[in-house]
């Protein structure tokens, strides 16, 4: 039998649609489920590093708080700061602040951070960490705080803190050439089909 005239464009019409609806099923069964993974995976990261750091510069905190230096303090979030670029608050035993990284303009230095929920976390000895948002700056943090111990005594605590917009452009980079990598899929096909 012959096609009715016309016939064979509605065939390759359908056949077209067929596989471009195919090959965007199998974009979004590929590509969502990578994006979502690695999204999650950088958050992971992130939150390792800054857990490592925090426990790193706690190790080196206590030695000046023991002697009293709050200079030593200042020098060592201020190089943190330069070289890695996250935001340390060291406070004492009581929670008040001894070195803070990056002060905010017009804020009393000789604040207490002691209602933070973190710091109180982490003068009772505990390790805390999370995200939160802060009405100051108007944004997103990460933050991971820890107790600061000398011979089993917890002598004062650290926080680190990283804005999310960190991990956030990176995610949205990914996510912009997952989409122009589906894009450029999708043409192909759509001239291979024709």
């Amino acid at each position: 039998r012959r096609l009715p005239v016309g016939g064979s464009h509605l065939v390759r019409r359908r056949l077209l649609l067929g596989y471009m609806t195919i090959t965007v099923l199998v974009l979004l069964v590929l590509e969502v489920p990578l994006g979502i993974a690695y999204a999650t995976a950088e958050q992971r990261r992130l939150l390792a590093n800054v857990q490592h750091d925090a426990l790193a510069l706690s190790i080196r905190a206590h030695e000046p708080i023991d002697a009293h230096q709050v200079g030593a303090l200042g020098r060592i979030v201020d190089a943190y700061r330069a070289q890695v670029g996250g935001r340390v608050v060291i406070v004492g035993p009581r929670g008040e602040l001894l070195a803070d990284s990056d002060p905010l303009e017009g804020t009393d230095p000789n604040r207490s951070f002691a209602d933070r929920p973190e710091f109180r976390s982490a003068l009772d000895g505990r390790e805390t960490h999370g995200t939160r948002h802060s009405e100051t700056l108007g944004q997103d943090f990460l933050y991971v705080a820890v107790p600061i111990v000398s011979n089993g005594a917890v002598i004062g605590a650290l926080r680190v803190t990283y804005p999310t917009s960190y991990v956030d452009a990176r995610v949205h980079r990914v996510w912009i050439v997952l989409g122009a990598l589906a894009i450029i899929v999708i043409v192909l096909v759509f001239l291979v089909s024709l």
